[in-house]
């Protein structure tokens, strides 16, 4: 009887060994016909190194290969996650209680394999933006408002340059979720085709995710209306206090203008606006884009009209090329993507350059023009051909500080903040102006 009994105890214990191999042969079988990417999504205590296995869009395994949460907690938490999501099918489970951080770095270590494998879940929808090398199409991927993903279907912009753009704008719109970032320096037309690519799928989709303005507002308590411009060196904020139709006090918020001399020009704005109850007034020398900036805000606040003479929204609109006659050093060379000539008359007292004014020029509106007028009023400000470019307007930027150095040149100048070129200044690789 006992001899029966070990019998049988060996069967059993040979039956299980055999279902036990069998099953991690049946495991390993499935995984090798799976995909798997290696994630890993920052946790409460550092990186979580994931293996997710995917085959067609099914999640086959997780595989933990890393992790440094809370013994106990975090860790539990981590297999807790696993295990819901793999039975699921799905990111939307709950989060573990008492380890949230961890949980949501699961999620999100997941979706970013699912991403990699193309699986992104929620709606497509298919949206077109006009590029530098042609339409740049793209499908955006929408769990209801949020953006899931936004994947390029076809593009033809420059090689290492609106490619590489194309890239970093949608990690910008994703990670930010919104249209209203930042364009990548260099390549302008590139980021604005991939904004108005996916803004248009949006649209298809009947989804808004609104430009950021009513955020930015709430910044700031204002006792009368708040107004804002972009200025020299970013937005000038100011709260326009009235009685009527007079104009009692303007308060500067906010604002990021050259010390000494972007500052001052604000304060004098403001003091002559209020003398003359107008917007018509003479803008500061050496600090026009400051200036404009005020004048801009003053006239959204009130309603008023900006001079044109005052303030014009390109710089070229005073001059006209044919009966121009220069008062300094006249020079001309291209511009953006060397396709159109700019047209400068860069004026000197002794080694100083005193003006530097734009003729004539094509460059994209909105881009290239205040390029060229921020450039400048650097150039002017600091005595250098070597300041910093615009965002967005490398190559207007580049040409503008060329241009000038051969004036610099062809004058026989010595500016006290530079030693003497005979290059101009350095480039760098850009793809919009």
């Amino acid at each position: 009887m006992r001899k029966n009994q070990l019998i049988s105890l060996l069967v059993m214990v040979v039956l299980a060994v055999g279902i036990l191999f069998g099953y991690n042969a049946l495991s390993e079988d499935a995984l090798a016909d799976a995909s798997s990417y290696e994630v890993a999504p920052e946790g409460y205590g550092g990186p979580i190194r994931l293996k997710v296995y995917i085959e067609g869009d099914e999640i086959v395994d997780i595989e933990v290969l890393e992790q440094s949460e809370t013994e106990n907690i975090g860790d539990i938490a981590i297999d807790g996650m696993i295990a819901k999501i793999l039975d699921n099918q799905s990111l939307d489970v709950d989060v573990e209680t008492g380890a949230t951080v961890t949980s949501n770095a699961v999620i999100d270590g997941i979706e970013a394999a699912l991403s990699e494998a193309g699986l992104e879940s929620g709606e497509a929808y298919v949206g077109v933006g006009e590029g530098y090398g042609g339409n740049v199409e793209v499908e955006v991927v929408l769990d209801g408002n949020t953006i899931v993903a936004v994947n390029v279907f076809s593009q033809n912009e420059t090689e290492s340059i609106g490619d590489v753009a194309i890239d970093e704008m949608i990690t910008k719109v994703v990670d930010n979720q919104s249209t209203n970032v930042d364009v990548e320096t260099g390549a302008t037309v590139s980021s604005n085709a991939l904004i108005e690519a996916v803004n248009n799928a949006l649209e298809e989709a009947g989804v808004s995710l609104g430009e950021g303005g009513d955020e930015a507002s709430a910044e700031y308590d204002a006792e009368g209306i708040l107004a804002i411009a972009p200025g020299y060196g970013g937005d000038i904020v100011l709260d326009v206090i009235m009685d009527g139709d007079e104009i009692l006090e303007i308060r500067v918020l906010d604002e990021n203008e050259t010390g000494s001399i972007g500052d001052v020009a604000i304060d004098a704005m403001i003091e002559k606006i209020i003398e003359a109850q107008s917007t018509d007034v003479d803008v500061e020398t050496g600090a026009t884009v400051s200036s404009e900036a005020v004048l801009k805000a003053l006239a959204e606040a009130t309603g008023e009209k900006v001079s044109e003479g005052d303030a014009p929204e390109d710089p070229s609109a005073a001059y006209d090329l044919d009966s121009y006659e220069s008062e300094g050093i006249f020079v001309s060379g291209k511009g953006f993507q060397d396709r159109y000539d700019i047209y400068l008359d860069v004026i000197f007292d002794g080694n100083e350059i005193v003006a530097i004014r734009v003729i004539e020029h094509n460059e994209t509106k909105g881009f290239g023009d205040g390029a060229l007028r921020v450039v400048t009023e650097r150039i002017i400000n600091q005595q250098t051909t070597e300041v910093d470019v615009q965002t967005g307007a490398t190559w207007t930027s580049n040409s503008a500080m060329a241009l000038v150095q051969e004036a610099v040149d062809e004058a026989g100048v010595i500016l006290e903040e530079q030693e003497p070129s005979e290059d101009g200044p350095a480039t760098d690789d850009g793809g919009g102006g």
